[in-house]
């Protein structure tokens, strides 16, 4: 279990905001606590297709850009891009999220 520390002060400032998490999927569990604290303390936090269950031959091309673009319409309704990185793995679609975000004004 991780932990994760956030004061009052902090989701007083954060009232309002949509937060999209971008990390590699390898982190999908820590990825779901990380979402629970978030949303148990009030923040509005996503992370798309979360809950998709990649089919045992692998990811698809098509599947990988749909999957990408989700993220990136998530991205673009955001206020704010936050990269979860435990282990400081983030991973090749993280970078071209982070590139999409900046290019976005994010």
């Amino acid at each position: 279990m991780m932990q994760f520390l956030l004061s009052n002060q902090d989701i007083g400032n954060i009232e309002g905001i949509l937060i999209t998490i971008c990390s590699s999927m390898k982190n999908k569990e820590k990825l779901k606590e990380l979402l629970k604290f978030l949303r148990e303390n009030s923040i509005d936090a996503q992370f798309p297709n979360l809950e998709i269950k990649v089919p045992e031959t692998g990811m698809t091309p098509e599947l990988m850009m749909n999957l990408q673009n989700d993220h990136f319409k998530a991205i673009k309704s955001s206020n704010i891009v936050y990269v979860f990185n435990p282990g400081k793995y983030s991973g090749r679609m993280v970078s071209i999220e982070i590139g999409y975000a900046k290019a976005i004004g994010k």
